[in-house]
């Protein structure tokens, strides 16, 4: 059983939590899209830059789609301008705001003392997360909005005074 305060850098830990990193961002790369509404939100994002429309989302030339909102688009189609069109470059800001996600959760618990790598390797092995870490879709930047929400509210409720 884990104890209340893990040490910072239980070795464990540490190459548990790097291994599933690594093994998550290796798939980023290696797995091509997965199913028809990943490839759906990587062509999106592709025709955002392709026709410079970062305005309204199409699902095919000058047909607008209306069915999910664009954050994790632009997101996708920012890192296409930049690393160009392909597969890891449209799945990169799913893996950069898991990471800025646990990065929330572990600073918001470091004062229990909770380790970096413990949080890593709860919200890693945990499959939805470890599945949405690095695809095309608009779950893992929707995850992050409402689990700053529930910290903003945590926070509102449990501020010393």
């Amino acid at each position: 059983m884990w104890k209340a305060k893990q040490s910072a850098y239980d070795p464990i830990l540490v190459v548990s939590a790097v291994t599933l990193i690594l093994f998550r961002a290796i798939l980023m790369v290696v797995v091509p899209l997965m199913d028809k509404t990943e490839a759906r939100y990587a062509e999106i994002a592709r025709l955002m830059v392709e026709t410079q429309n970062w305005g309204v989302l199409q699902i095919d030339y000058n047909v607008p789609f209306w069915a999910k909102p664009p954050l994790s688009t632009w997101a996708s189609a920012f890192s296409i301008n930049v690393f160009g069109v392909t597969e890891w470059a449209a799945r990169l800001p799913s893996l950069v705001i898991s990471l800025v996600t646990i990065y929330i959760l572990y600073k918001t618990l470091k004062k229990n003392g909770t380790s970096f790598f413990l949080m890593a390797f709860i919200l890693m092995t945990t499959p939805q997360f470890l599945l949405h870490a690095a695809v095309v879709s608009t779950d893992t930047i929707f995850g992050f909005c409402i689990m700053m929400v529930m910290l903003c509210f945590w926070n509102s409720q449990f501020k010393e005074k």
